[in-house]
């Protein structure tokens, strides 16, 4: 899964409380939106994470939250390796 990205001279990561994502609009613009939620932001219905499977959106888990696909013009992307490394 992503644990970071890289935007222009941005880098977000997960787990920096209140990370946002830039998100593509239809004329060009970017608006940035809140990535998922951490464990420690409190209670509420939305699940803890920043992801969401592509089979469990198909499978309708997500429904409640209605889904909809974006754009996220990130430059690059950091993942965790097996050895919990960042690369």
């Amino acid at each position: 899964m992503c644990g970071g990205i890289q935007y222009q001279d941005h880098k977000i990561y997960f787990p920096q409380p209140d990370a946002r994502l830039p998100v593509l609009l239809r004329h060009g613009g970017v608006t940035w939106v809140i990535w998922g939620k951490r464990k420690i932001e409190g209670s509420g219905k939305f699940p803890n994470g920043g992801w969401a499977r592509i089979d469990s959106i198909k499978s309708g888990k997500w429904k409640s939250w209605h889904p909809r696909p974006v754009l996220i013009p990130a430059e690059s992307f950091m993942e965790k390796d097996h050895d919990k490394q960042s690369h």
